[in-house]
């Protein structure tokens, strides 16, 4: 019996910009699928859905963050792919994030500028560079 391994498949490409040039109304006319894409520093990041571990541990966030603030009138939290507009070359999307009641302006059809706690989960697949630029631009 003889196996044959398939090559993996080829990364998706999106027409747009040049690397560093994107901005938030590229952004938003991305297709909604099963991709999650950022823009950081105006390079388009892309990743694919997680995992789910990955995902169980957001739910503890949830769990044990999110419904705690709500339930103490403290905030909002949302999980991703919800997105936030930092700036005009910079739009993420949290695995989780919350905004206190205090600065509740700032949620509209996107978050709108630094959520007051933010939660990456990172896997083995993270790349150091995307985190490390994540990372600077919270």
């Amino acid at each position: 019996m003889t196996t044959t391994l398939a090559p993996p498949p080829a990364a998706p490409t999106i027409a747009g910009p040049p690397p560093g040039q994107w901005t938030v109304a590229d952004w938003e006319q991305l297709p909604e699928d099963t991709i999650r894409y950022e823009i950081v520093g105006g390079t388009l990041l892309m990743t694919t859905s997680p995992s789910n571990f990955h995902e169980w541990i957001v739910a503890r966030f949830v769990r044990y963050v999110g419904m705690y603030a709500e339930e103490h009138g403290l905030g909002f939290w949302f999980v991703g792919p919800a997105g936030v507009i930092l700036s005009e070359q910079d739009a993420v999307q949290p695995d989780f994030f919350f905004v206190r009641a205090a600065r509740r302006d700032i949620i509209r059809r996107r978050t709108e500028g630094p959520p007051d706690l933010v939660v990456e989960v990172l896997s083995p697949t993270t790349s150091a560079t995307a985190t490390n630029a994540k990372r600077n631009t919270y």
